[in-house]
């Protein structure tokens, strides 16, 4: 089952990271160059700014427009649980992933293709 945006508990360190992000964008202390906006099944949206990977695919001109899930284990060190049931309405997923504890190879061979078509890594506290 999906949940939406709006239904998903944030920790401390996920709400002090979406704060901190939008606090440079709001500064222009971060060069951006991509967007990500995030919406609910309420149809809310909030958006946050980000940069695109120096390697790998390019997103297309039109953006990737998916389902933004949880990865299991948060800091994906180890293979990641497959993404919940499909709806059909998206047969596309991108997998929020906790940043430090191993290197950014082994986070990408986690989250291979028949897993998640994007990544967006995510600031996090040792704890």
């Amino acid at each position: 089952m999906l949940l939406s945006i709006g239904m998903l508990m944030l920790s401390a360190t996920q709400i002090y990271t979406i704060l901190t992000v939008q606090l440079f964008a709001f500064l222009n202390l971060l060069p951006v160059e991509a967007d990500i906006l995030a919406y609910n099944f309420e149809n809310a949206t909030q958006t946050f700014d980000d940069l695109p990977a120096r390697f790998g695919y390019r997103l297309p001109a039109e953006g990737l427009k998916g389902f933004l899930v949880n990865s299991k284990p948060e800091n994906a060190c180890d293979p990641i649980a497959p993404p919940p049931l499909k709806d059909n309405s998206s047969n596309t997923f991108i997998v929020l992933i906790r940043r430090l504890d191993c290197n950014f190879d082994i986070k990408m061979k986690a989250c291979d293709e028949k897993i998640a078509h994007g990544m967006k890594l995510c600031r996090g506290e040792e704890n």
